[in-house]
């Protein structure tokens, strides 16, 4: 998952995806995380990952998520072990 804290990092997505992302920051402990104002958590999870991958403006969310979903669970990923 990828924390954010700028808006202009979320800048596209809609508000169903930015309520999605908040709640999955407040489940990681971010307790005042809202749609509007952030924390947004964006997870590799599939409605997530397509919002973004379709809405987000910003080239380089759309390229951390993507090679995060592309190297999950493989060794050229930023850690764990399979």
């Amino acid at each position: 998952s990828i924390a954010s804290t700028k808006k202009e990092d979320v800048d596209g997505l809609p508000p169903s995806a930015l309520a999605m992302m908040a709640s999955s920051a407040r489940k990681n402990g971010e307790t005042d995380a809202s749609a509007e104002n952030g924390p947004w958590l964006v997870t590799l999870d599939i409605p997530c990952l397509q919002a973004v991958m379709k809405y987000a403006c910003s080239p380089a969310l759309r390229e951390r998520v993507y090679r995060a979903y592309q190297t999950r669970a493989s060794e050229h990923g930023d850690g764990g072990d399979n």
